[in-house]
């Protein structure tokens, strides 16, 4: 994934040629840039890639670049594909995403994408070519089924903590939420028609959501609420229910895991910081959500849900820490525990 496009006045020019497709890849190139040498490392490190953008005679082209070091103002590379113009000093450039220390915070598919998120940036990968980036093509043409970045432009200071596939591809901030949708109408999403709406001013913690039947379960910042977000037809937005609304004490210690079976019953389980576990039986069309607070000898640290094809239904796993051990246990038939291993 690439991070937007500079918008600086630096510049960064190729010592190669690559305009008669002969050249290999890996061939060492050498890029030499405008950049303070004190600045480098807030744009590159080495192992990080670039994309250059050049002219030749009336044609812009894109390449792609590996760095392999850096030394002041230069970044010794490989040619990695695409056409670049010898010694054309280019303002359009632009930096890939990951590197030392920063890599995306949460993912999902949507719409036949790989969709990942860091900080304020939403990478959507090609359609239908999960490892496919790429904005263009190597002539700067933008089809529709080409990859995306999106830069939320949030109204506080967030990163984004969640991502989940629904109606529209919602994201979740420390603060904020958002829709990443073409329109109103559910169009799908291209380059030219890809845009973030803000839907509320909720705010969540770092911790993967819960997808039921009918929204999307996070929750809500300093991680003592749950919270619901449903898409209504009727305004075009999504709204949220505070799950915790009539038994706010319930989770006041804490929640540090989430998942929820939706076999033969929909529960919502949350794993509190004390050690136990608490159940939320939901019908949320009905308005229905009904807390259940279950304990045991030991302290629960993690759970999830897997499906028993035995049963038709979903079990709910646990880790445990016991006075003689770690143990991953299950729970059956409402409260009875069984030792798997």
């Amino acid at each position: 994934p690439w991070l937007p496009e500079n918008d600086t006045d630096y510049t960064i020019s190729c010592n190669i040629d690559t305009t008669d497709g002969t050249t290999a890849k890996d061939t060492p190139a050498i890029l030499t840039t405008t950049i303070p040498a004190g600045n480098m490392g807030s744009y590159f490190v080495a192992g990080q890639w670039v994309r250059l953008n050049t002219i030749s005679g009336t044609e812009q082209h894109w390449s792609w670049f590996e760095i392999t070091s850096i030394d002041a103002q230069k970044l010794n590379a490989k040619y990695k594909g695409g056409t670049t113009t010898k010694n054309y000093a280019s303002k359009i450039w632009r930096p890939s995403a990951f590197r030392n220390g920063r890599y995306p915070t949460c993912g999902c598919i949507h719409e036949g994408r790989l969709c990942y998120c860091m900080n304020r940036y939403v990478f959507l990968s090609k359609s239908d070519a999960y490892d496919n980036f790429s904005l263009t093509d190597a002539k700067g043409i933008v089809a529709a089924s080409n990859a995306m970045t999106v830069t939320i432009n949030m109204k506080q200071a967030n990163d984004i903590v969640w991502c989940a596939s629904d109606r529209n591809l919602m994201i979740g901030t420390n603060n904020e939420e958002y829709a990443i949708k073409a329109d109103d109408y559910g169009t799908t999403l291209t380059p030219t028609t890809i845009k973030a709406q803000q839907q509320s001013t909720v705010g969540s913690v770092f911790y993967p959501v819960t997808l039921t039947d009918s929204g999307i379960i996070a929750i809500k910042k300093f991680g003592k609420k749950a919270i619901f977000y449903a898409y209504s037809a009727d305004s075009y937005r999504y709204g949220y229910k505070d799950i915790n609304l009539y038994n706010e004490d319930i989770t006041t210690v804490g929640i540090n895991d989430v998942n929820n079976t939706s076999d033969p019953t929909p529960i919502l389980w949350l794993s509190l910081v004390d050690g136990t576990l608490c159940g939320a039986t939901l019908s949320i069309s009905d308005d229905v959500i009904a807390f259940h607070k279950h304990t045991t000898q030991g302290e629960i640290l993690s759970i999830t849900a897997l499906p028993n094809s035995n049963n038709n239904d979903m079990d709910l796993y646990a880790i445990i820490r016991r006075q003689n051990g770690i143990f991953l246990e299950v729970m059956s038939n409402g409260v009875n525990v069984e030792t798997k291993s």
